[in-house]
């Protein structure tokens, strides 16, 4: 997903991610992952800061 070669912009990207991570919060549920949401909001952050 967040491969560098793709060659897209990075505002492509970014709304790309959030598309599927509002797909993810629709199908599961926010109530039990706050752990994992912030799991994942730090790796999306570092990825993109690479």
């Amino acid at each position: 997903m967040t491969l560098c070669n793709r060659g897209c912009s990075l505002e492509a990207l970014l709304g790309e991610i959030r598309l599927k991570m509002r797909g993810w919060l629709q199908y599961y549920g926010i109530g039990q992952m706050r752990t994992f949401i912030q799991r994942l909001d730090e790796g999306l952050r570092s990825r993109i800061r690479q």
